[in-house]
């Protein structure tokens, strides 16, 4: 009885949760109707229907049971990377999370950075991260562009957007609808793009440019909980000299990685999350978890490949090492070489040869 009314109580306690997560709702995007937008919400390429609603969370908040996760992991390096990589030279190095800085013909590129304590609209409440960044925010080199790809809080961190807007004026490309919302944190030099929009930064001390893409994922959009799918989600191409390196963002696994394969060619390195895992049932649709991670590799093409998105944040159901636990697994599943996937600690950097 008392196990039954906990889960009551907590089921209570969401339907309180949902009334008062409105106000924390960002802008919503308006714009013309397209294959992914229907005028007010926008939609996967395949199977939209199979992404999850707010009653599938809360029956998973009813009768979760998390694995073991260590509060605090004591990650003593601090690593200081490079101020710059020239030519057909790539470095990437695992931050934490998804946040990642790509090193290529001079130019520094951040994804989704996060380096505030929790994930949540209001500090001290959510989720708290269980280890520091592996590159401190004073010891980034000079940040020229700034990769979002959706308005999740663990992707899309105001506090730490600010900060790289006050200390290193980047240039930010988020998804369609999210300009404004960082416009309203007088974030400036802000660009939209679209599935399969691409952006020519110009590199002054090259003076050439970088052709960059946005492409199709396989997730959903919302800051609040009355704003679902109202701004889009994506993952990026970056073109460089050696070859293109994909930064997948968040993305349960759908007919897209063929579709990017097909229209760019093998992909030098692709960042790819690993998590959350479970459960399956429910995270499957938006995560691919280490074994789909692999599939994605392949159907890539891909030279090498970097787990991101696992081991900071306890998101889900599974214990802290399991990622890595299950990507071991499946890249001798596969028969794959384990140097064909790199599974970096926070702060390591990995220098990644041209495509042939």
């Amino acid at each position: 009885m008392y196990i039954h009314l906990k889960r009551y109580s907590l089921l209570a306690f969401l339907s309180v949760l949902i009334s008062a997560c409105c106000t924390f709702s960002g802008p919503k995007y308006s714009g013309p109707v397209s294959d992914h937008f229907d005028g007010e919400k926008f939609s996967n390429l395949d199977n939209p229907a199979a992404v999850l609603n707010y009653w599938h969370l809360m029956y998973w908040w009813a009768i979760r049971s998390p694995g073991d996760w260590e509060s605090w992991i004591d990650d003593t390096t601090v690593f200081i990377p490079a101020e710059r990589v020239a030519g057909s030279q790539l470095k990437i190095t695992l931050i934490n999370h998804a946040t990642v800085l790509i090193q290529t013909g001079g130019v520094n590129i951040l994804t989704d950075p996060i380096f505030s304590d929790w994930l949540s609209p209001v500090a001290g409440i959510g989720t708290k991260r269980s280890r520091r960044p592996g590159v401190d925010f004073d010891n980034l080199p000079p940040i020229d562009i700034v990769l979002i790809s959706h308005n999740h809080y663990d992707h899309l961190d105001i506090p730490t957007l600010e900060r790289l807007h006050k200390a290193h004026k980047p240039q930010f490309i988020v998804p369609l609808g999210n300009k404004e919302l960082l416009e309203d944190s007088e974030i400036a030099n802000v660009i939209e793009l679209d599935w399969w929009q691409d952006i020519d930064y110009y590199i002054e001390q090259n003076a050439r440019d970088m052709k960059i893409s946005f492409v199709p994922a396989r997730h959903f959009s919302m800051r609040g909980l009355c704003d679902r799918d109202a701004t889009l989600w994506g993952g990026y191409i970056i073109h460089s000299d050696g070859g293109p390196v994909f930064f997948a963002g968040d993305t349960g696994y759908g007919k897209h990685f063929k579709m990017i394969r097909e229209r760019y060619g093998p992909v030098r390195a692709a960042l790819l999350p690993l998590g959350p895992i479970n459960p399956r049932w429910f995270m499957a649709p938006m995560h691919i978890g280490p074994e789909e991670a692999v599939q994605v590799h392949i159907e890539l093409d891909s030279q090498i490949s970097f787990g991101i998105h696992f081991g900071t944040f306890q998101q889900a159901d599974d214990y802290q090492a399991e990622p890595l636990h299950r990507l071991s697994a499946a890249l001798k599943n596969a028969g794959l070489p384990r140097s064909e996937f790199a599974m970096p600690r926070p702060g390591r950097s990995i220098s990644v040869p041209p495509l042939p």
